[in-house]
């Protein structure tokens, strides 16, 4: 049995100038709605995942060897971007023109198996399989005031639900203790 856990934090925060981006159209906004002329587009990202594997492999028989598992991972990731108007002698930031929030998940089951079929010492076979299934959401909402009215735009709760099966047929010849010589079919998915 073979148990492999993983969790991992990835966060980023920055502030970029944006003062003279897109021919200083955010700058004259900034100017127009909050008498400053500078731009900051502020950004914080954090995502965190969790894996599970569970595999469990035994021989059955002589000339059979059997592996059957399990795979679970959960994902989140939280994005908040936006613009602020800036004063570039302080640096203060003196109000907001956009904001913007995504919210996803991400989730997948799988269960896998294969055989490996010893045919003779050196030629074996390998037959397996894998049915997976991913749940995502997308919950996404807009905050803008490029004119003077805020206005609020709100995606939400866009879901999606999939499932897979994948399969793969490997033979393989060993010309000695350091050669071999093999040939893998297999199906593929990407969520």
């Amino acid at each position: 049995i073979t148990s492999v856990s993983a969790y991992n934090v990835d966060e980023f925060v920055a502030s970029i100038d944006f003062t003279r981006s897109v021919g200083g159209f955010y700058s004259r906004v900034a100017q127009n709605l909050f008498g400053v002329p500078g731009v900051a587009s502020p950004e914080d990202k954090r995502s965190t995942k969790f894996s599970q594997e569970v595999r469990f492999s035994a021989p059955l028989g002589g000339r059979v060897d059997w592996l059957l598992g399990v795979f679970y991972t959960d994902e989140e990731t939280k994005w908040l971007q936006g613009l602020s108007a800036a004063n570039p002698q302080t640096g203060d930031l003196v109000g907001s023109f956009y904001d913007s929030l995504t919210h996803t998940t991400y989730e997948e089951y799988a269960a896998f198996t294969d055989l490996t079929f010893q045919i003779t010492d050196p030629f074996d076979v390998q037959l397996g399989g894998r049915q997976s299934e991913t749940r995502q959401r997308y919950d996404s909402s807009v905050d803008s005031n490029f004119t003077g009215s805020r206005t609020n735009t709100t995606v939400s709760d866009r879901r999606i639900a999939e499932d897979a099966f994948t399969y793969l047929l490997t033979p393989r010849l060993k010309l000695s203790s350091d050669a071999m010589v093999y040939m893998r079919l297999a199906s593929g998915y990407r969520v």
